[in-house]
């Protein structure tokens, strides 16, 4: 099986891994201890990033230094030694920026904006049967180029309509409005290739 995000990575980064078959199993987590970039090592990751982003992200964020601030938000809360998008090795890439936790019983989003909203319609606080839902989400602030307001989003939907090409993100879309399903079971999980197209 190929890993969702797969079709929007460089050749060399592409691999196979269990997939959906491995629905539920964990999978070996990457270190917690967290070791921030450097400025110059968040600049070269930026640069690794940049030629995979999708125009329809180019076309959103409309000015190019928008786009790598946005990238720069995302490679800030991940570790040092780890990539999201590219990594090799099958581990785990944690998130260690904010996150939310929502309430099964009330349904309520608590990330700290007063009403927050996705990405082109991608909303994502409203009540779900969905147990994935119901764990702690990574979560990350972003601004469209021009808004003065700032949207909280869920990561792994960012990193699907920045990198993922249109047929994986068509499908994804055809999801409930959630927080995608990771399926190494891990929802602080960031990794590209864990993003399921599973419910």
């Amino acid at each position: 099986d190929r890993a969702p995000m797969q079709a929007a990575l460089a050749p060399e980064a592409a691999q196979s891994h269990g997939g959906e078959k491995n629905r539920g199993t964990k999978r070996p987590l990457a270190k917690t201890k967290f070791h921030a970039r450097s400025g110059g090592e968040l600049a070269r990751a930026v640069r690794r990033w940049e030629p995979f982003v999708h125009p329809r992200a180019r076309a959103y964020f409309v000015e190019p230094e928008r786009v790598r601030e946005v990238l720069r938000g995302l490679l800030r809360c991940v570790d040092r030694c780890s990539d999201p998008l590219l990594e090799t090795k099958d581990t785990c890439v944690l998130w260690h920026g904010i996150s939310c936790m929502r309430d099964f019983a009330d349904s309520h989003c608590d990330c700290g904006a007063a009403n927050p909203e996705g990405l082109d319609g991608m909303s994502f606080c409203e009540p779900s049967p969905l147990s994935h839902v119901f764990e702690k989400q990574a979560v990350v602030e972003v601004m469209k180029s021009g808004d003065s307001e700032v949207t909280v989003t869920y990561v792994n939907r960012l990193l699907t309509f920045i990198f993922a090409a249109d047929c994986v993100l068509e499908q994804l879309m055809k999801l409930p409005p959630e927080p995608f399903r990771m399926s190494c079971g891990n929802q602080m999980c960031i990794r590209a290739t864990h993003i399921s197209l599973e419910p």
